[in-house]
Parts: structure tokens; C-alpha cells; sequence
């Protein structure tokens, strides 16, 4: 008995309602990963803005610091009254506060567990605001700086690798979406040649 002619029909309806759902869901992902990718970017460049931020105030404190301290080092009385304070607050009053502000935003935007070893040494940072002699060596201020900045490239390029390839959800689909395709392609003459013989 031969198949009427509709069945072709009914046949290319089903086809096209699968591919369109199937490509509704596709585009669905990819805008939902796309947002995402979007937000871990917006991430990644505040990130790096706050570190550079962060490490240049560290380094302008410090010197400020060594900067007093060799001036008052000359005078015959070192550190006599309080000018040497105001002028040293004066020079570092905005550069605590962007440190302060920068530290802060940093450690709320990274992950406690998977970055420890960052966050130890920001935190190693801040103390030495508050200890005069490490500020005054140029050496161990440089070194918190370098170390803080290359733990920094290592997350970002960890971060940058996953925007460049994807989320996990949008590479699964769309793995997903060329195995269903590439079958529903397949079958479909499959499909028309039996239903001819």
C-alpha cells in the first residue's frame, strides 16, 4: 500500500518545528553564556584596574615614607614635633584612601578558597602600611608589588582562557547541537528514501 503523498508534509512539519525548537534553544544559551562571558569580562578588566591601582598607591606611600624619613633623618632632632606627620599625611592622604578602597573591592570580588594565595599577600600589603620600616625598604615594598601583580596575571589569564572558549554550558551544547543536527540531517534522506520504496 503507498503512503499518501501528506505524509511528506507531516513529515517536513515535525522536521521544521525540531530544528526551530532546537535552534530557539540554541540561541537561548548562547545569549545567556554570552551575558555571562560579558560579566566575567566587565570582571576581568575592573580586576585588573583595582590591582594597578592598588600597587601603585602601595609604591607611591612608600616613597613618600622614604622621602620624609630622609629628610628628617638629616636634621639634627629626627622626627621632632608633629610637622613631619602632617606633611607626610598630606602626602599620602589620597593614596591610603584609593589603597583602602582598592584593597577592599579587590578581596569582595575574589573567590576565598581558590584564591588564597592572592589574597594572603593583599593582605600582607595593607599591614605593611602600618609598619614603618617595611615601607621604608624599597626592596620588600617592590617584591609585595610583584607578587601581588603576577598571582593577578595567573587569575586573569585563567578567567581570560575560559571567555576565550566558553562556559561549560555553552561548549556541552554546543556539542549537543551538532550531535542533533548532524542526525536529524541524516535521517532526513534516510527517512525519504524509505518512505519512497
Amino acid at each position: 500500500m503507498p503512503l499518501p503523498n501528506t505524509i511528506f508534509v507531516a513529515i517536513g512539519v515535525i522536521t521544521a518545528a525540531s530544528l526551530t525548537g532546537v535552534f530557539s534553544f540554541i540561541t537561548l544559551i548562547n545569549q545567556k553564556e554570552g551575558k555571562v562571558s560579558e560579566f566575567r569580562q566587565n570582571w576581568i578588566d575592573a580586576l585588573r584596574k583595582d590591582i594597578a591601582k592598588l600597587t601603585s598607591c602601595l609604591d607611591r606611600i612608600s616613597t613618600s615614607w622614604q622621602l620624609i624619613k630622609l629628610r628628617e633623618d638629616k636634621k639634627e632632632v629626627p622626627f621632632d614635633g608633629l610637622v613631619w606627620m602632617d606633611d607626610l599625611n598630606e602626602l599620602v592622604k589620597d593614596d591610603v584612601s584609593n589603597f583602602s578602597e582598592c584593597h577592599n573591592r579587590i578581596l569582595l570580588s575574589l573567590n576565598p578558597e581558590d584564591d588564597k594565595e592572592l589574597i594572603s599577600k593583599l593582605k600582607i600589603a595593607k599591614l605593611s602600611l602600618s609598619n614603618s620600616e617595611v615601607l621604608f625598604e624599597k626592596a620588600e615594598i617592590d617584591t609585595q608589588i610583584e607578587n601581588i601583580v603576577y598571582l593577578t596575571q595567573q587569575l586573569l589569564k585563567t578567567e581570560w582562557e575560559v571567555v576565550k572558549s566558553g562556559e561549560k554550558a555553552y561548549i556541552n551544547t554546543k556539542r549537543a547541537t551538532t550531535f542533533i543536527v548532524a542526525t536529524l540531517l541524516l535521517t532526513l534522506p534516510v527517512t525519504y528514501f524509505y518512505f519512497l520504496n
